[in-house]
């Protein structure tokens, strides 16, 4: 089982964490925040691409319409909504910031710029992995 910060906080409730982490069971409703965030993060590794504002927000949008919003309740799809209509300021604030200020960007590995952090660790025998995202 490789462990995330997602499946961490899940632990807090046993049975959710049984069924999606154990049992591989997923909920009919999308996390909207996991699906914006999965946006965003296309749009930044665009950017870390080299491609310019337009196709980054391109594959932004892309990935966001992978998100099936037809199940969701008014409230979440509200939500949902409101969230979209603010990724290209949000997306626009993360290129002036790193565009303007070069010294600024993360740290790289031989080669680009990284956005995420894989670590590992062995603990009492069993092997720990994870991501923890920099942006």
């Amino acid at each position: 089982m490789r462990l995330s910060a997602s499946s961490i906080m899940a632990f807090s409730c046993k049975e959710y964490f049984r069924q999606k982490f154990l049992l591989g069971r997923e909920s009919l409703y999308p996390n909207i925040h996991f699906w914006f965030g999965k946006a965003v993060h296309a749009g930044v590794a665009a950017f870390w691409r080299g491609l310019d504002f337009g196709l980054a927000f391109g594959a932004a949008t892309r990935k966001a319409q992978e998100c099936d919003i037809t199940p969701l309740g008014v409230g979440d799809r509200q939500k949902w909504l409101e969230m979209m209509q603010y990724l290209p300021d949000l997306l626009a604030v993360y290129f002036a910031h790193f565009k303007h200020r070069p010294a600024v960007a993360l740290r790289t590995v031989d080669g680009p710029p990284m956005i995420e952090h894989r670590w590992e660790m062995d603990w009492h025998g069993h092997q720990l992995t994870g991501v923890i995202d920099l942006l």
